[in-house]
């Protein structure tokens, strides 16, 4: 058998299992590149993280200067910020263990193009915070407009739970489809590429639309 053309990449005679065939010269090679994309994508994550951790902890005291038992509706809120400042640390967490954790044991499984698993965790958090924080956040935008609609028993009794009902359903389920796709390797990594995924960020558009609209005819 002829040895391969110079011009095939190493990683496409990767065979995975306990040991692969890469030699010290080929990893060490491969190695600053793969470094590099690590650390690139972990200090991007906490950058955004940082940013994202300010605005919950002022969020967090703001709240409670205002006085959790006496007014309930302070309650809910802060119970959202906290739940979407844990769904995103647990992202940002796997991201970076998933990164330096498997740089430090396999170097050569870091690149997606030597072995697609090695993100299934990382794609399967992902895609389940995202959908966490989706739906979290649809809720926040429907329960503004509940309360700014309260005056009117139609709108306050009637259609404004009926479409937020049926539209946080509806988010919650095909993003929950969305996320057993993506975490049993079928696609749809934070949406991407699944029309349930497609599906899932319509029905946020539609909530966010409808809830835009409702709250501009209110203050109009």
């Amino acid at each position: 058998m002829p040895p391969p053309s110079n011009h095939t990449p190493p990683w496409d005679h990767w065979q995975g299992g306990d040991s692969h065939p890469w030699n010290h010269d080929s990893l060490h090679k491969l190695f600053p590149d793969i470094l590099w994309t690590a650390v690139a994508i972990s200090t991007s994550f906490a950058v955004l993280y940082g940013l994202f951790l300010t605005l919950a902890v002022v969020s967090v005291y703001l709240l409670l200067r205002r006085g959790v038992r006496r007014r309930p509706l302070t309650a809910i809120q802060l119970f959202a910020v906290t739940a979407l400042l844990v769904s995103t640390t647990t992202h940002w967490a796997v991201v970076v263990l998933e990164r330096f954790g498997g740089l430090l044991s396999h170097p050569a499984t870091v690149t997606v193009l030597s072995n697609k698993e090695a993100f299934l965790p990382e794609e399967c958090v992902g895609t389940a915070t995202l959908t966490v924080n989706l739906v979290l956040s649809d809720v926040v935008v429907w329960w503004r407009v509940w309360v700014l609609w309260k005056d009117s028993r139609v709108l306050y009794r009637r259609i404004v739970p009926v479409c937020a009902g049926v539209l946080l359903v509806a988010t919650f389920v095909t993003g929950t489809v969305d996320t057993n796709f993506a975490c049993h390797a079928k696609g749809g990594f934070m949406y991407e590429g699944s029309p349930v995924g497609t599906a899932v960020l319509v029905l946020s558009l539609a909530t966010n639309l409808a809830a835009t609209t409702l709250t501009a005819y209110k203050a109009w």
